[in-house]
């Protein structure tokens, strides 16, 4: 069976990619990881890079680094932020070209933050979305009250010149609302771990059948062996530490 997911992260190729200080989606690694093991799944990896870079395999895992439209240098980036530049028409077209290369039965996109969802429609095999982070509800809840003519003089300089105010990222979080909108509205099969997810997949893709799928562990978790001695040892350096601020 052939798998193609579509991440925000490179999944366990972000050491290699990013460096090995990189710790973000440690849950989907470990999943990664127990997938691989089994021979009758074949599993890709699609994320979006900033710069032109050739499919590569590791981890028993092909990956698909996809353009990331906007400009490579930060200049450019700047600018597009500035002019509303919207290349998502050619990233689309990018992620198809991946789809037609693995030639998935299935694929699996975690999260609706980016724009992977709205190639479901032209898709002929199944595709299960996990819920992630949910865009609408931040955009609800993003000034909490705080009026934004308060809030935006707290932006400074710099990021008033790299188009990177409060204002501009609401902006981007209300598009990325809207369009999380759409593609839930089409998605079938939606995927979550807690109460909170059921009620989102409900109001936002109602026809859609819902499957709780718990996140696995990181490694890291196992590894570790507990004493009464280390926990100890930790609470007291917690008491000093904290007394040390008072």
């Amino acid at each position: 069976m052939k798998i193609l997911w579509f991440s925000n992260t490179p999944c366990s190729a972000s050491a290699q990619l990013l460096g090995k200080s990189y710790s973000k989606g440690g849950w989907l690694n470990a999943l990664q990881g127990e997938l691989v093991k089994n021979v009758d799944i074949s599993l890709s990896v699609a994320f979006y890079w900033p710069k032109p870079l050739a499919p590569f395999a590791a981890d028993g895992t092909r990956y698909y680094p996809v353009l990331r439209s906007g400009g490579r240098r930060p200049l450019q980036r700047i600018m597009g932020r500035f002019l509303g530049w919207n290349n998502q028409k050619a990233e689309l077209e990018r992620l198809m070209e991946v789809v037609r290369q693995v030639a998935p039965d299935l694929v699996h996109i975690h999260g609706t933050e980016e724009n992977y969802g709205l190639i479901q429609q032209q898709l002929e095999v199944p595709v299960v979305i996990s819920l992630q982070g949910i865009l609408s509800v931040i955009a609800l809840k993003y000034f909490s009250g705080i009026p934004f003519s308060v809030l935006r003089h707290s932006d400074v300089l710099r990021a008033r010149l790299k188009a990177a105010t409060i204002g501009r990222h609401y902006k981007g979080i209300a598009q990325g609302a809207l369009r999380e909108r759409q593609i839930l509205a089409m998605t079938r099969f939606v995927a979550g771990r807690t109460l909170w997810d059921q009620q989102v997949s409900r109001l936002l893709a109602p026809r859609s059948w819902y499957f709780e799928i718990q996140e696995l562990l990181r490694p890291s978790f196992f590894d570790q062996v507990w004493s009464k001695k280390k926990i100890w040892s930790a609470f007291t350096c917690g008491l000093y530490i904290g007394a040390g601020r008072l």
